[in-house]
């Protein structure tokens, strides 16, 4: 099985480096490959986002054949778009399957080694969603977040086409343009596999990431005083129970 994995990383200077370590051993390793995206999404265009070193540290990591197709530019486009640009050599290079990461999420060697072994062995499924270990504040959420995030290249009488909004893909069937959740798909369980993902620290820039969803989706499952908390007019709006924090010691 070869692996295509399609990296996310704008201004995440403090953990792309942590993210990349023990993902490209597994890739070099294994003969998968690395497509990385670091562009600022179209909603951050007017919020005075000041850009940090992700992209020369991408650079690096390309000029020294750590990763294998980077891509900085248009800038200010939608989520879809900029994972279509890291999308097309992975297609081009046909991988059996394409793996969503974001800086913010840390995949050890054996987390990867679990995952996909787990993959291999899923008959009659074509996507996966991951079990992370998401931080929120100055703590985690005690149950798993659970994305989608592995998408088989072909499926029966198909092949994916690309990404139509932020993480969702389409196929193209004999049929036409097939929506990915319509297929069959599993949840890879925490006890395979539980990465960490730092997606909601109390950080200035996930104060920008609130606004950001705030203008994306209208609404943002948390708000920002004096750090990152749940949002509670998202939870009366959607009907939602809000999630249960475990705070570590």
């Amino acid at each position: 099985m070869k692996i295509g994995f399609l990296l996310c990383a704008y201004n995440q200077e403090e953990f792309i480096s942590d993210c990349l370590k023990e993902l490209v051993e597994f890739s070099s390793t294994n003969g998968h490959v690395i497509s990385a995206v670091s562009v600022p999404f179209k909603e951050y265009e007017n919020m005075g986002i000041e850009e940090d070193s992700t992209i020369p540290i991408l650079q690096r990591e390309l000029e020294d054949g750590a990763i294998d197709h980077l891509f900085t530019s248009p800038k200010h486009i939608s989520e879809a778009e900029a994972r279509n640009l890291a999308l097309k050599p992975l297609l081009e290079e046909e991988c059996d399957v394409i793996c969503l990461i974001d800086a913010d999420e840390m995949m050890t060697y054996k987390d990867l080694k679990n995952i996909f072994n787990y993959v291999e062995y899923s008959e009659f499924i074509d996507w996966w969603a991951i079990s992370y270990k998401n931080y929120v504040g100055n703590g985690y959420l005690e149950e798993a977040f659970t994305p989608p995030r592995i998408f088989k290249t072909k499926i029966r009488k198909g092949k994916l086409k690309e990404f139509y909004f932020d993480n969702d893909v389409i196929y193209d069937t004999k049929f036409g343009d097939v929506n990915y959740k319509t297929l069959s798909n599993k949840v890879i369980p925490k006890e395979i596999a539980w990465p960490d993902h730092y997606s909601w620290t109390n950080t200035e820039k996930n104060k920008q990431k609130i606004e950001y969803q705030n203008a994306h989706f209208g609404l943002c499952s948390y708000k920002w005083e004096d750090g990152v908390v749940f949002n509670d007019e998202f939870y009366q709006k959607t009907g939602q129970v809000k999630p249960k924090i475990v705070y570590e010691n």
